[in-house]
């Protein structure tokens, strides 16, 4: 089953996992996300920032459904069971960002569709009126 791993930073940027790994299960989807963790947060510390305490990697299925997510600070309680399964209210705001996230894209997407529609439909009025333009003129 394919996985990806979204590192999400403290101002709630997204690194999108672009090819993601095909895993056996969830539990080593969460496993793998535990380390990208340790080693996005090593990463930052080697280059002299501060331990990232407010970042997550969002653990997602290949159609980019939310499956799990990995908290940064749960690298500091140093044991990846308690890593893997957050507590229930960062659990929730984790769904809750990730849902305004999706809604704010669909309306974007929205937008641009209904514009879109709308410039195909005022070129086809065009095309119609000069079809007709020209078969008056035959």
């Amino acid at each position: 089953m394919l996985f990806l791993f979204d590192v999400i930073s403290g101002d709630l940027q997204r690194s999108q996992d672009p090819e993601g790994s095909e895993l056996h299960d969830i539990e080593s989807a969460k496993a793998e996300a535990f380390s990208c963790a340790r080693q996005q947060a090593a990463e930052e510390l080697n280059s002299g920032r501060p331990f990232p305490v407010d970042w997550k990697v969002e653990v997602l299925d290949g159609k980019g459904i939310l499956l799990s997510t990995v908290l940064f600070s749960a690298l500091l309680n140093a044991t990846p069971a308690t890593a893997r399964h957050p507590d229930p209210v960062h659990a929730f705001s984790d769904h809750y960002d990730r849902a305004k996230l999706i809604f704010t894209e669909i309306q974007k997407n929205t937008a641009e569709m209904r514009m879109t529609f709308e410039e195909i439909c005022q070129k086809m009025q065009g095309l119609r009126r000069r079809l007709d333009n020209e078969s008056g003129n035959a």
